[in-house]
């Protein structure tokens, strides 16, 4: 892939998102995310400190935890300010609607992967008791915040769709 294509011809990521290698870069197609040296020590922080907070709307939620994580690897958010501004269940659920979903969301920035090819720090999206939260992948799970113990974990094969960052 050194002159940007892929196996077969097929322009890679890098080439099709102008050859931004670094950080998070926005060139009219989804980001293009490299996970940065110390990514996995960050994100184990966040993991550890969600597991001791109670749910709270728009501070410690599915979303909101999912966002934390991606900022921990990567250092920004890819979260849009109106997805983010909500303090209550119902305007987390507006806001989830006026982004289009949590999976147009995160297709803004991530490429859909099959659940079996996940790495820790992915994002995935569950259906818990017919609602939909997205979580974080972690080692052959699911961790998805908003549990009254702080994190829960689900199986990663339980995944409805799973978004890769930096494959």
């Amino acid at each position: 892939m050194i002159d940007g294509t892929q196996s077969g011809g097929a322009p890679s990521q890098l080439a099709r998102l102008g050859g931004h290698i670094s950080g998070i870069a926005r060139t009219g197609g989804p980001w293009f995310l490299c996970r940065p040296h110390g990514w996995e020590d960050r994100l184990g922080l966040e993991f550890t400190a969600a597991s001791k907070r109670a749910r709270e709307w728009g501070v410690h939620d599915c979303a909101s935890f999912a966002d934390r994580c991606v900022v921990a690897i990567f250092g920004a958010s890819p979260w849009t300010d109106e997805f983010r501004a909500y303090e209550t269940e119902m305007g987390a659920a507006l806001a989830t609607r006026r982004a289009g979903g949590f999976e147009a969301q995160l297709d803004r920035f991530a490429d859909r992967i099959d659940w079996r090819r996940a790495w820790r720090g992915d994002l995935a999206v569950i259906d818990v008791g017919g609602d939909l939260a997205v979580g974080v992948v972690d080692v052959g799970a699911v961790l998805v915040a908003g549990d009254p113990a702080g994190l829960a974990a689900r199986p990663l094969s339980s995944a409805v769709t799973v978004w890769g960052l930096a494959h």
